[in-house]
């Protein structure tokens, strides 16, 4: 996981849908058969998190797979390709896909809810949002109290901001006996910038796809990450319900100055994790 805007676009508020799942054949945890592409494993002791290499093992204790993720460079997740963590519950069948974020999923999804795209959705519920702190931190960054949710999110496209959110860390993934299937997105309890935002996490699950992200306060842990002391600390959750599902995403798009829109999203840029 990272920190900055990695960890920071996403809403306690948002109505996260649920996705249409047909009853289990197995109530349990996810059975890992592939993760796809540029990614982190966080195996776990039950104290701290460190990189690792057993898929299974870190969703299975309190670890992660950090989706797209990379510890050479602070952009760390690919918007041109998408990195997936596959698996199923008891029955082969019965499978689920979890993937990191493109450009194509947060520019050219398409009308979403009544905006252009998933990130023009997005984008507007983190602004919206009382608990995320989005709107104040890019205002104080631009030192501009007067910074239009049009002028920060055209701005937030042009240097790509939406990288910082798109390479979501998966964490315990289970399937309860009534259907439901509860995962975890592993972030900061207490982010440095006030930001509290989830990544974002693109699941496919029954013929259904849908995004996930949350704002607001996650719940603790009771980990936290070898490398820098503050990474996984807090755990957003999710749950798909045994029910047809609608996708959420924020809202309208807007533009900084270029220049002071710059600066903000420079300092998003999240800790490089070292093992």
């Amino acid at each position: 996981m990272t920190p900055p805007i990695n960890k920071l676009l996403i809403g306690a508020s948002v109505a996260i849908s649920t996705m249409a799942v047909s009853a289990p054949a197995f109530a349990g945890s996810l059975t890992v058969t592939d993760v796809s592409g540029t990614h982190l494993t966080y195996e776990s002791d039950g104290t701290t998190t460190y990189l690792g290499s057993d898929w299974q093992s870190a969703l299975d204790g309190s670890g992660n797979i950090e989706l797209s993720g990379s510890t050479s460079t602070s952009d760390a997740a690919n918007i041109n390709s998408a990195t997936t963590l596959s698996g199923y519950f008891g029955d082969v069948t019965d499978s689920i896909t979890f993937s990191s974020l493109t450009v194509n999923d947060w520019l050219y999804s398409g009308p979403i809810d009544g905006y252009n795209s998933f990130g023009q959705k997005w984008f507007t519920e983190a602004w919206n949002s009382t608990e995320s702190g989005w709107q104040s931190y890019l205002k104080n960054q631009a030192n501009n109290q007067s910074l239009s949710l049009t002028q920060a999110y055209n701005t937030f496209n042009f240097f790509q901001g939406y990288k910082r959110f798109s390479d979501p860390n998966v964490e315990s993934v289970f399937q309860n006996s009534d259907g439901d299937i509860s995962f975890d997105l592993a972030g900061h309890l207490n982010h440095e910038s006030g930001l509290a935002m989830s990544e974002v996490v693109k699941v496919s699950y029954n013929g259904t796809t849908q995004y996930f992200y949350d704002f607001g306060q996650p719940t603790a842990s009771g980990v936290y990450s070898a490398d820098d002391g503050v990474s996984h600390t807090g755990n957003y959750n999710f749950v798909i319900e045994g029910a047809s599902p609608t996708a959420s995403v924020p809202e309208p798009a807007m533009m900084f100055g270029v220049t002071i829109v710059g600066g903000a999203i420079a300092s998003l840029k999240r800790r490089i994790r070292q093992s």
